[in-house]
């Protein structure tokens, strides 16, 4: 199954990231929010005018396009925490979890889950 990819940010990093992306057979759309002019209408790559710093519209946005996969490409919005808002909308937290009481964070691992 192809999943829909939502890359955050506007700069040439997340062109990068998104071009990648959209070369994998198991990415059927990326999108990036808001995007710039190299990621407008290319091929698998779509822009979306959300703004980086609108948390609430961007985990809407995730949940009403059916978004499996976020990449946050700016790392302030990472330092400030801000994306945990967004990302954890999305997460629904495995009952393991809720059962040992273990809160969902950015330092999480795979290893930590399964």
């Amino acid at each position: 199954m192809a999943a829909r990819v939502l890359v955050i940010g506007n700069g040439g990093r997340e062109h990068t990231l998104a071009w990648k992306l959209a070369q994998s057979r198991h990415v059927k759309q990326v999108l990036v929010a808001p995007g710039n002019a190299g990621t407008a209408d290319s091929g698998k790559i779509s822009n979306t005018a959300i703004s980086v710093s609108d948390h609430s519209a961007l985990a809407q946005f995730c949940k009403e396009e059916d978004i499996e996969f976020v990449v946050v490409g700016p790392e302030a919005p990472l330092a400030a925490g801000k994306v945990c808002f967004c990302i954890l909308s999305l997460v629904s937290v495995p009952e393991e979890l809720r059962e040992r009481r273990i809160q969902p964070t950015l330092e999480m691992r795979v290893s930590d889950v399964m």
